[in-house]
């Protein structure tokens, strides 16, 4: 879908997957087709909502509506097959995080999933996940959805409200403060975003 650009951005094309049955192959390799056409001054946003589990042979994965808990290497996707795929990503990266709902013995943490994400990055990666350790991230009605989620898309809809700088622009510490003091806020504490980066100097807009 192309949209009108912003301060930052000439055009914006959006691609959704939503209740994908194939997400261990369509994810990939539609990461894999949108980086053969950026370049260094193209920006790719990726936001995960979905349920990251532990195989039995000790790698992450992410459910979708095939998987079976006793065949994840067969039925969901590793997260090193995305992360993978993000290797030959040119230009910046910035990953949303809401999919490890942690606290279960067999659920990966967010942590985990973000070492696997960042194990073979070889470009800017900026992730913001939406929980730290073996936090729940919590959804439900009050949500929304995911408290995540939730907070990210209020947020962006108002970037006005968190542009501390005023330079027209929503910079990501300013995004990353707004939305762990909106999720610890409506979570009672219970959940706290948090963030990691690969070989990104400074701030960066991200809206």
């Amino acid at each position: 879908v192309e949209n009108a650009g912003s301060l930052y951005y000439g055009a914006v094309r959006t691609h959704v997957l939503e209740n994908e049955p194939h997400l261990s192959a369509v994810l990939p390799a539609r990461i894999e087709a949108i980086a053969a056409e950026m370049t260094d001054a193209d920006t790719l946003f990726v936001h995960i909502a979905g349920h990251g589990l532990l195989g039995e042979d000790g790698g992450l994965y992410l459910a979708d509506r095939a998987t079976r808990a006793d065949d994840l290497a067969g039925t969901a996707m590793a997260w090193r097959r995305l992360s993978d795929a993000l290797a030959s990503v040119s230009g910046r990266v910035f990953i949303f995080l809401d999919a490890c709902h942690s606290g279960a013995a067999d659920a990966a943490t967010n942590d985990q999933a973000v070492d696997s994400l960042l194990a073979s990055s070889r470009t800017p990666v900026n992730v913001l996940a939406a929980s730290k350790g073996r936090q729940f991230s919590l959804e439900g009605g009050r949500f929304a959805g995911g408290a995540f989620t939730s907070a990210l898309a209020a947020i962006f809809a108002d970037i006005a409200a968190h542009d501390a700088n005023a330079n027209s622009a929503l910079d990501f510490s300013e995004l990353y403060r707004a939305v762990k003091q909106r999720v610890v806020a409506d979570t009672g504490g219970e959940q706290t975003p948090w963030v990691s980066r690969f070989d990104l100097v400074g701030d960066a807009p991200v809206l």
